[in-house]
């Protein structure tokens, strides 16, 4: 279920008010959001790795209509000789109770020292949500994924 604005030639005006704003012509709105680094540094996982997990409002345009997404993304910083496969989830959030919604899937093999991946990972939909991001290596010999660093609230109302 996804909001939608249409936009126009005179629409570029409005567009950059409702990035500014956090609205939609609907009438939704969010608050919350950014990266962990923002509130609480980054995330230390393991084997010197850093991860810094952001949840943000994202748009794709297209034949005039700006579709608004939940989009998420990791960062880590590490030894340069560790190979990690940099993953995200969105959860939602109730509480201090947490579910999956969205997998946004893994990155691919990249270096720890500046390792990055982001996803689109939902449409809107009213809620609380956050970014939960991990990584694939092999650690001392054991190969497994490492992490569950969130970051930030994001939180939709309509």
């Amino acid at each position: 279920m996804k909001k939608i604005i249409s936009l126009g030639v005179a629409g570029t005006a409005t567009a950059a008010a409702l990035l500014a704003t956090g609205s939609t012509a609907h009438a939704s709105s969010w608050s919350g959001g950014g990266c962990r680094s923002d509130t609480a540094g980054w995330a230390y996982i393991a084997a010197g790795v850093y991860l810094n997990p952001c949840i943000y409002m994202s748009s794709t345009s297209g034949g005039g209509q700006t579709n608004w997404n939940i989009g998420g993304s990791t960062a880590s910083v590490g030894p340069s000789g560790l190979g990690i496969d940099p993953c995200i989830q969105l959860l939602a959030v109730s509480g201090t109770t947490t579910w999956q919604v969205a997998d946004g899937g893994c990155g691919g093999w990249q270096s720890a020292s500046n390792a990055t991946f982001s996803a689109k990972l939902r449409g809107l939909v009213p809620g609380t949500y956050v970014v939960q991001t991990g990584f694939w290596a092999t650690i001392d010999g054991h190969y497994g994924y490492y992490g569950a660093a969130q970051s930030p609230r994001l939180t939709i109302t309509s």
